[in-house]
């Protein structure tokens, strides 16, 4: 698409659709009435019960069934959640796989997880590593999902820990906006299981009860599972079929602070730099970000370091808040849940609070509260993760496309 003077159109990214299941329910309207009702979706973890060590864990787990695998063709729990949450995001797009077929190379997807396949790997090694299938089957969900939902284009799968959902997102929207598709089935998926359990408990990052994000007495993570799907489409393509749109895709940023495997370096490096890339790619002024979802772990370093990097980058706060006291920290899903979130502020203009938290952090800074905010027309969702890992993307309201 070309204009007048010969100079490349500016291509716009939209979201259409949304197909979501966590903690707080198994698809949009519940995961709404969650959020009204001011509850969370944190609980004891039984599967912990027959590890004395472990009998304090909480964690964000959904209703969705528990799957246990009995041969390698098998899909585990996070390839089934995905087909859930893609169904939904579908109908919710008004599209049909039928439509997806039809588009050919103009459709493409790009997946972000940390523990999809795991399952498969901890049966081979169960089973005493008699059957190689389970290897060989451990990443088959990306073919699966293909030849299920007939896309045609380029398959990505993310997994840069828990900034993955958001740098997940970014692939898809350079993808529309460089005009290498102009439908992207883009999310999360990550599931709650002993493999990551062990593993933040080795590291002492889980809380001893319902984590506290930016509260003086916070302790650390509970672990969340979602699956959270978006149809990213380029305007104009969604604009002839009526689309319904929540919100344009406007920048996102990508770092890596190279800092240390898992603590962030506590000046934020990595989080400024993903904040301001986002920020200069949207060719947005810091003054009009009116929310920002934060990653907001609960956890000592990472809340102290971002709201470092918060005021750095935009001086006086916006309103800030984290979710994950409701949802859990949802590892691969993470960005993608906390986009969700982010778009319910500018089509909503609901503003989720941090729940379970006094945000006494450091008594010399305050958030302002939500209800004095008026409408939020530009909204920032942050990842900061493991590894130095860092995004950011920054999103808009529909009125000003």
């Amino acid at each position: 698409m070309k204009l007048a003077e010969g100079k490349p159109m500016e291509r716009k990214v939209v979201v259409t659709g949304i197909g979501i299941l966590c903690a707080l329910g198994n698809n949009k309207v519940e995961v709404l009435k969650a959020l009204a009702d001011q509850t969370t979706g944190i609980k004891k973890a039984e599967m912990c019960s027959a590890y004395k060590d472990l009998e304090y864990v909480k964690v964000g787990i959904s209703n969705f069934e528990q799957v246990e695998l009995n041969h390698p063709e098998e899909l585990d729990k996070i390839e089934k959640m995905t087909k859930q949450v893609l169904d939904e995001a579908l109908r919710d797009a008004g599209l049909t796989v039928q439509d997806l077929e039809k588009e050919g190379l103009r459709a493409s997807f790009s997946m972000s997880t940390s523990l999809a396949g795991t399952d498969h790997l901890l049966k081979y090694l169960d089973l005493g590593k008699q059957d190689p299938m389970w290897i060989l089957k451990t990443r088959a969900f990306i073919s699966r999902l293909a030849a299920a939902y007939k896309i045609g284009g380029g398959f990505y799968t993310t997994s840069s820990a828990c900034a993955a959902g958001t740098a997940g997102a970014g692939i898809a929207f350079d993808l529309i906006r460089n005009g290498a598709a102009d439908v992207v089935v883009t999310g999360g998926a990550d599931h709650i299981s002993l493999f990551s359990i062990f593993g933040f408990n080795a590291l002492k990052s889980l809380s001893r009860d319902i984590s506290k994000p930016f509260d003086a007495e916070r302790d650390g993570i509970n672990i969340g599972e979602a699956s959270v799907f978006f149809i990213f489409e380029e305007y104009e393509h969604a604009k002839k079929r009526n689309a319904r749109c929540y919100g344009e895709i406007i920048g996102y940023g990508l770092a890596n602070d190279a800092y240390h495997i898992t603590s962030p370096d506590p000046k934020g490096a990595g989080a400024i730099q993903a904040m301001t890339m986002a920020l200069q790619d949207a060719k947005a002024n810091k003054e009009e970000v009116g929310y920002i979802n934060a990653h907001g772990t609960g956890t000592s370093a990472n809340d102290q370091m971002e709201l470092k990097a918060i005021r750095e980058v935009f001086g006086d706060f916006p309103v800030v808040s984290s979710t994950k006291s409701r949802t859990g920290h949802c590892l691969g899903a993470a960005g993608s849940i906390e986009l969700y979130f982010s778009l319910l502020s500018i089509y909503e203009g609901l503003l989720p609070e941090t729940w379970n938290s006094r945000l006494d952090m450091e008594g010399d800074w305050s958030f302002k509260a939500a209800n004095d905010s008026g409408p939020i027309e530009y909204a920032l969702s942050n990842s900061f993760a493991f590894a130095g890992n860092a995004a950011s993307i920054l999103i808009r309201a529909m009125d000003h496309v």
